[in-house]
């Protein structure tokens, strides 16, 4: 049997699995991820240089955007670092790279803002914990089928591996479509919301590492979305929405 069709098997039994873990609290409180989200900032921010040169542009930058998400006051600081990045937990802590601002225009920034105010305001950190948690737990099934297929050992390894990895990915790529979603659409009704969001497509242009074409084990296994396939799905969003 190939480890294709048996990593087919395995991620076929993964959701009866989960079936049988309760509710998704159980999976982790929203209060507890929050909770854990404040200490890891506290800790990336004590261990990064943080820079207030950029303070007065990323006012102008946020003006108008969403302050309070989900209850949650959005807090923004900027890293000094040659990286290009940003990210947002459920806490509210907004955390952007000096580099991102270095190499990105306004409108730009403002779109990657718009992206990772949608992670907190879909809940995406929360989603994402408790489906790790969830899939973690459903190991004990991916070991079992291991198992019946006689691949004890190194075999039952790798099938844990595989299957965790491609589903985990899977899911935070649905994610990331879904915030660059949310990004274009809270720009579009802003003025000039169709060059506004469409800098989320010329932002994602710059911060790219992969290069335009991805293969297909780094669309399986990636975190991201193929950069091709969000710039096309930002294009295409823009033009059915209307706005000229």
């Amino acid at each position: 049997m190939s480890v294709k069709t048996v990593f087919l098997i395995a991620a076929a039994a993964l959701p009866l699995t989960l079936t049988g873990c309760g509710s998704m609290e159980s999976l982790g409180s929203e209060q507890d991820i929050i909770a854990s989200a404040t200490q890891s900032c506290q800790k990336l921010d004590a261990k990064s240089q943080i820079t207030t040169r950029y303070d007065s542009r990323m006012r102008v930058i946020r003006q108008g955007l969403p302050e309070v998400v989900n209850g949650q006051t959005l807090n923004y600081k900027v890293y000094q670092t040659k990286d290009m990045n940003a990210f947002a937990m459920p806490n509210g802590c907004v955390r952007v790279y000096s580099a991102l601002l270095d190499r990105l225009n306004n409108d730009e920034v403002r779109a990657v803002l718009g992206h990772e105010i949608g992670h907190v305001a879909l809940r995406h950190s929360v989603q994402q914990y408790r489906t790790n948690n969830g899939v973690a737990l459903g190991m004990s099934a991916a070991n079992a089928i291991g198992s019946v297929l006689g691949l004890g050992g190194t075999g039952s390894e790798l099938l844990e591996r595989v299957t965790y990895s491609a589903i985990s990915a899977q899911y935070s790529q649905r994610l990331e479509t879904e915030a660059d979603n949310y990004s274009v659409d809270l720009l579009l009704h802003e003025k000039n919301g169709r060059q506004k969001a469409l800098a989320m497509a010329s932002a994602l242009r710059k911060i790219s590492t992969e290069g335009q074409g991805s293969t297909m084990l780094q669309k399986m296994f990636g975190d991201h979305p193929d950069t091709a396939e969000r710039i096309k799905n930002v294009e295409d969003r823009v033009k059915a929405s209307g706005v000229r």
